[in-house]
């Protein structure tokens, strides 16, 4: 009878721990999720459109680049992680591919990368890409758009995520899309939006 109270009173407490762990496990579950979202929600806000696209002069695989050279075109920015990220060198070589396009639209496309000059160099000439691709050093430019450090995407650390913005030629942020988890670049909304403008 005594090792009959024993187990129950076992079984009792080994029901109480478990309750125990499974509360802090749904907590920390909850707290990790709620983390994710509020990160989500604040990392991927970038500029909104109406707003001034803040000026920009860096070294690029066609020399020493700034918004101001553009003047009376349209511009679209795209960020993207690394010249290691196969899915952004295809969404490179798309907006490379339809270079037509954006010249019968005024438009032009300037790329930027946190990776060294050398890589995307070496990315051009390999895929004979036109568009130059700026280098990024110290995520200035990724910051000053908002895109720098986005959680997500291909966890490559801490770079510009891949993001697309459409400046008209006044310099101002007419459209943007920030992809954390889709990776793909969305053409036909870039394209439909150089032509409202």
């Amino acid at each position: 009878m005594i090792n009959n109270i024993n187990k129950s009173r076992v079984k009792g407490k080994n029901k109480g721990i478990f309750f125990v762990i499974g509360f802090i496990v749904l907590i920390f579950i909850l707290l990790f999720l709620i983390q994710m979202l509020n990160e989500k929600e604040k990392n991927t806000s970038g500029l909104q459109p109406g707003t001034k696209a803040p000026e920009f002069k860096l070294q690029s695989t066609q020399g020493d680049i700034a918004l101001k050279d553009f003047k009376d075109k349209n511009v679209v920015l795209y960020f993207y992680e690394g010249n290691n990220c196969q899915a952004c060198i295809d969404q490179l070589e798309e907006l490379n591919n339809n270079l037509d396009k954006f010249e019968k639209l005024n438009a032009v496309v300037v790329a930027a990368v946190t990776d060294p000059l050398k890589y995307s160099q070496e990315v051009a000439d390999e895929k004979d890409i036109k568009i130059p691709i700026m280098y990024d050093p110290n995520h200035q430019l990724g910051d000053k758009y908002g895109v720098y450090n986005v959680p997500g995407g291909m966890d490559m650390g801490p770079v510009d995520t891949h993001s697309v913005f459409v400046i008209d030629k006044d310099g101002n942020v007419k459209w943007k899309e920030i992809s954390v988890d889709d990776m793909y670049v969305p053409l036909k909304s870039i394209l439909n939006e150089l032509e409202n403008l």
